[in-house]
């Protein structure tokens, strides 16, 4: 069976002008990696989800540039607790979340 294997890569430029934290790509898929720290405050965090759309969408830009159908993901992770309050706010942005 095929194994993908992917190629990580930190601080990858995007053409935006912003910069991946953690970059992982094979073939068939690439998935950005926005990470904030233990100390990030709530404010942080909301600027990471938003992030996390940005990031989505000059991924899917890139690919479309570049003519390669790579399926994109997009995850937030964090050194610390997600806070309760911003659940809601997640789930309808619908990003990706991770913990350290």
């Amino acid at each position: 069976s095929y194994k993908s294997k992917f190629i990580g890569k930190e601080e990858e430029h995007l053409p935006s002008g912003d910069y991946l934290d953690v970059s992982f790509k094979d073939k068939n898929t690439w998935v950005g990696v926005e990470v904030k720290s233990s100390i990030s405050n709530k404010d942080d965090i909301i600027r990471g989800l938003f992030q996390c759309i940005k990031y989505n969408s000059v991924m899917e830009a890139i690919n479309s540039i570049i003519d390669v159908k790579r399926n994109i993901r997009v995850i937030l992770v964090l050194g610390g607790v997600f806070p309760s309050s911003l659940i809601p706010l997640r789930n309808t942005l619908g990003i990706h979340f991770g913990k350290i």
